[in-house]
């Protein structure tokens, strides 16, 4: 069997510029939901053969550092703290095999994996390799948002690559190449998640649920309008309008939930 290497990466507060509001208050609300719900999601996957580095900016978690190492104290979990982006895809080129397949996956710190994620993954993964369509992108385009202790979720097909994407790569005869993305392994950070079919020439896709985002009063753009006044109540409006069909009834979404290991009475935000 062809030896593989997968990493999952989750970006905590990295500094691209002050793009995200990365205030105290932020930290301490997306701490809390990582513990909540990405922690837990990780630890339920029942592949094997993965390892779990988690990038935190080192000025920016100074004073939470203990509460960091404490929580990923655990075999194949990493915290990993750097000074920049650049420094994370360093530190990740770093990791990537002599030989054989490198898998890297983008898992964002408030969202959800189904246990047999990571299995399934890897699955397609080898599939792709033995069918000669390497590099390539292994996605879960049946997108599920739900928002804190809701009794129903809405889900539906992503049109574009999704949050949860996984690069799929290996090095040539002669080692990892050089290329307009640098030097070594592109990684699932080549692009922004959304661009990533434009850099491989193969997109594969998961065709059951495998990804689950979380809404909340934070997310910076998820199910939230980027109006005010009348023009943002009618957009909310059409949005509820454009929504009604992708909304699961509330036993399709408890049971939903139970897969991936959720509760709507047990998830009440805090």
């Amino acid at each position: 069997m062809t030896a593989l290497t997968h990493l999952l990466i989750t970006r905590f507060n990295l500094d691209y510029g002050d793009l995200y509001p990365y205030s105290e208050a932020w930290m301490e609300h997306r701490m809390a939901l990582f513990e909540r719900y990405c922690l837990p999601s990780v630890r339920r996957q029942r592949g094997a053969g993965f390892a779990w580095r988690v990038y935190f900016d080192r000025a920016r978690t100074a004073r939470h550092e203990a509460w960091v190492r404490a929580l990923l104290d655990r075999p194949g979990l990493h915290p990993v703290f750097v000074d920049s982006p650049a420094a994370m895809i360093a530190d990740l080129r770093a990791q990537a095999p002599a030989r054989g397949l490198f898998l890297t996956t983008r898992l964002d710190n408030d969202d959800v994996l189904h246990p047999d994620f990571v299995r399934d993954v890897q699955a397609r993964a080898r599939a792709l390799a033995e069918a000669g369509t390497l590099p390539a992108i292994v996605d879960a385009p049946l997108a599920t948002w739900w928002r804190e202790g809701a009794d129903r979720a809405r889900q539906y097909r992503s049109e574009m690559v999704t949050p949860f994407a996984t690069m799929v790569e290996r090095p040539g005869a002669q080692g990892w190449e050089a290329g307009y993305w640098g030097t070594g392994p592109r990684t699932v950070f080549i692009a922004r998640h959304e661009n990533l079919d434009k850099r491989v020439a193969y997109l594969d896709h998961l065709e059951t649920p495998r990804s689950l985002t979380v809404l909340h009063d934070q997310n910076l753009s998820n199910g939230r309008s980027r109006f005010r006044g009348a023009a943002g109540w009618l957009a909310a409006g059409l949005r509820r309008w454009t929504d009604r069909k992708t909304c699961l009834g509330r036993q399709d979404t408890t049971a939903l939930l139970k897969e991936f290991g959720l509760s709507p009475d047990r998830e009440r935000p805090d």
